[in-house]
């Protein structure tokens, strides 16, 4: 387990789910934006506290090439309540699309985010890897 990676919700004692995987869809994407490690401290056991309290900063902040819509992205991916945090894999490659070059391998890398969209509501308790291995 990467640390910087896991979802606040985890933390706390809750399981998987798909939501978990949307925050780390949005640490990275963070992390893309900025060049930077977006929790990042000496010790696991620090770095978990920083996803669970630290401020989340907009990427511009870091680059001001970033444009406020991806700002909103990325932030809405890491809304540390699952509840509010961007709903699905759909809606997040819908929001990104704009902004990826049309070359095969994004087209290519937006169908398999549609497709592990489609994952159904019972598999959340399945592990990621168990999923892909079916």
């Amino acid at each position: 387990m990467k640390a910087g990676y896991v979802a606040p919700e985890r933390l706390h004692g809750e399981g998987w789910s798909r939501g978990s995987d949307l925050w780390a869809l949005g640490v990275v994407l963070h992390e893309l934006l900025t060049g930077e490690r977006l929790f990042r401290a000496s010790t696991f056991a620090d770095t978990l506290c920083l996803v669970d309290r630290a401020p989340i900063e907009k990427p511009s902040l870091y680059n001001s090439a970033v444009p406020d819509a991806l700002d909103q992205i990325a932030l809405a991916l890491l809304e540390r309540n699952r509840d509010v945090r961007t709903p699905s894999a759909q809606c997040a490659a819908e929001q990104l699309a704009p902004f990826l070059p049309s070359s095969g391998a994004e087209r290519r890398l937006a169908r398999l985010v549609a497709e592990l969209s489609t994952i159904p509501e019972d598999a959340d308790d399945a592990q990621p890897t168990e999923r892909l291995a079916a």
